[in-house]
């Protein structure tokens, strides 16, 4: 979050610095995090993947997926390249970053181009 004007609201939102509907969804896993499935991707308004299971935690600064699910992301991202297999690590050229979104069957959620640390 940033350091100014950003708030983690537990058990509801503040509705001075949020418009719109709420997206629910039913968590499916006994593991101990916030998990939900049918997740999808888009690259530049393009499906990348779909139907894969995603964490939602506010508490890390990486994301991370199933390998195949990543190798799918990439391939649709001109230029990027797999730069350290050992960890699936991927880059892309820093002047054509791409516009990627997340959806789990109600809205795509774009992330911010400022924001990529992938």
């Amino acid at each position: 979050m940033a350091n100014v004007g950003s708030e983690l609201y537990l058990g509801g939102a503040n509705d001075s610095l949020f418009t719109g509907s709420i997206e629910y969804h039913d968590l499916f896993s006994n593991n101990g995090f916030w998990e939900i499935g049918s997740a999808a991707i888009s690259v530049d308004g393009t499906s990348a993947v779909s139907g894969f299971q995603t964490i939602i935690d506010s508490g890390t600064t990486i994301m991370y997926g199933p390998p195949s699910a990543v190798e799918q992301v990439y391939a649709t991202v001109p230029g990027s390249e797999l730069f350290d297999s050992t960890n699936g690590y991927f880059s892309f050229p820093c002047n054509s970053v791409p516009n990627i979104a997340f959806n789990w069957g109600g809205r795509d959620w774009a992330i911010s181009s400022a924001k990529w640390a992938i």
